[in-house]
């Protein structure tokens, strides 16, 4: 029990330090034998917490017999900050010997994962911490070692360690119903800037990145996808790509029963580089030439690849003058007519009113 101060004008103060221990490093068994501070109030000097297991004596690991402590060393730990400063836990492990004399047993040392993974410098607090701030939040790895003093292959250690069991789980994917693939330029490597791609593959619904994988292709994302278990590709109803043909042919093989949709980014980006495409062309049959500053289609370009809602009202009456000006068929004016009317389609929620082509002008 506690020894615990008490007056009537004044805060109860816990004194017991095993108690102590529990409260601020959320370890129980576990025994505060003081704190070295060798620095002043503003330095950043590590506080030194120093610490030891309590509990039975342990059993000889090979026969069971009784053993006995031959001294005990110091393991220091990186630790959470407190109070604005950074901490080093100071581990007495204690080193144990079996009594027998004839036993083969070698020493051995206190074990505790509740103060620290075996190999790591971090304590195990610490470790979850810079693992979820690294893993969830999107922190670098550098930033967490500023903030807990210490070199960055320190916390990118922790975070290996602890994230792998985390990455490898079979079940952290969850439900997933719209799988969603897109190419990504990852890095140039060489002299010749040789550019490498990856896959990421991505639950759209929650927007949660699942994995990424090497290349554009279609042969990674298959392999990753047919690695799943049989009962949750079946619960994919949906995949989201580009216009690539090598991921369409993904979902057909792996994921057969899944209902393709395009990307509206992509097919988007496609419906205005057609465009595009069509004022240049008009361009070309009714002036002759290519555009230039004067010519009333090149001065619109912009604004035909700008979102009807974006345009101001004047640019709008900008729009619809060059148009009568530039474009006397109306061919450039339909394209940008079939564009808006594919942007509008991504605006509906009802599934059936998509099924209706929707009615659009540049008014």
């Amino acid at each position: 029990m506690g020894l615990v101060t008490t007056h009537h004008w004044r805060t109860p103060v816990e004194q017991n330090p095993i108690r102590i221990a529990e409260i601020l490093l959320g370890l129980k068994d576990v025994n505060l034998i003081g704190v070295e501070d060798l620095g002043n109030e503003d330095s950043k000097t590590p506080l030194r917490v120093h610490i030891e297991c309590l509990g039975e004596r342990p059993k000889c690991p090979v026969c069971n017999g009784m053993s006995y402590s031959k001294g005990s060393s110091l393991v220091e730990l990186i630790d959470l900050q407190s109070f604005g400063r950074p901490v080093r836990l100071i581990w007495h492990k204690r080193r144990w010997v079996c009594k027998d004399e004839t036993c083969i047993a070698p020493s051995w040392s206190d074990v505790d994962t509740r103060i620290a993974a075996p190999r790591l410098k971090l304590t195990d607090r610490a470790a979850r911490f810079a693992t979820r701030v690294v893993g969830r939040d999107g922190r670098s790895v550098s930033s967490v070692a500023r903030e807990l003093d210490c070199d960055w292959h320190t916390i990118n250690d922790a975070v290996i360690a602890y994230g792998t069991p985390l990455v490898e789980d079979p079940n952290r994917f969850g439900k997933v119903r719209a799988l969603g693939l897109d190419e990504t330029l990852f890095y140039r490597e060489g002299r010749y800037r040789t550019q490498k791609w990856s896959t990421s593959i991505v639950d759209v619904m929650s927007a949660t990145l699942l994995d990424v994988v090497p290349g554009k292709g279609g042969a990674e994302p298959k392999k990753w996808i047919a690695s799943q278990p049989r009962e949750w590709r079946d619960m994919v109803k949906w995949g989201t790509l580009d216009l690539a043909g090598s991921y369409r042919a993904v979902f057909k093989e792996a994921l057969p029963n899944a209902v393709l949709v395009a990307d509206p980014f992509h097919l988007v980006k496609l419906a205005n580089t057609r465009l595009d495409e069509t004022r240049r062309r008009v361009q070309q049959n009714i002036l002759g030439h290519r555009g230039r500053g004067g010519d009333p289609l090149y001065r619109i370009r912009r604004l035909l690849n700008m979102a009807k809602e974006k345009l101001t009202e004047g640019a709008n009456d900008k729009l619809t003058r060059f148009l009568e000006a530039g474009d006397p068929d109306n061919e450039v004016a339909t394209s940008w007519r079939a564009k808006e009317s594919l942007r509008e389609l991504y605006a509906y929620r009802d599934p059936g009113t998509r099924q209706r082509p929707p009615r659009c002008s540049h008014q």
